[in-house]
């Protein structure tokens, strides 16, 4: 189980958290995104299992209305050891996705 958390961020337009991952094994988990406020914690994009191979681009909108809030990206481990999840260019631009 690993969490890599925003600071706390503020904008009033809609934004597109958009990242490079990467899940092989047979044991691969699952990859999800939250959103948290100040009030709430949903997760806004989820993949599990493996990918054959290869990097995959992930991308979800994020509107928060003028709140406050931080994304944070979880991996969860499968039942066994043989997986991997990796992520590459994480980054939120601005714009629908």
């Amino acid at each position: 189980h690993a969490l890599l958390q925003s600071d706390w961020l503020l904008h009033d337009d809609v934004m597109c958290l958009q990242l490079w991952y990467h899940m092989y094994g047979r044991h691969t988990g699952t990859l999800q995104i939250h959103i948290r406020t100040n009030t709430s914690n949903t997760v806004v994009w989820r993949v599990s299992g493996a990918n054959e191979k290869q990097w995959v681009f992930g991308q979800t909108p994020i509107n928060t209305d003028g709140k406050r809030f931080k994304f944070i990206v979880e991996g969860i481990a499968g039942a066994g050891s043989e997986g991997d999840i990796a992520i590459d260019d994480l980054g939120l631009v601005p714009g629908p996705c």
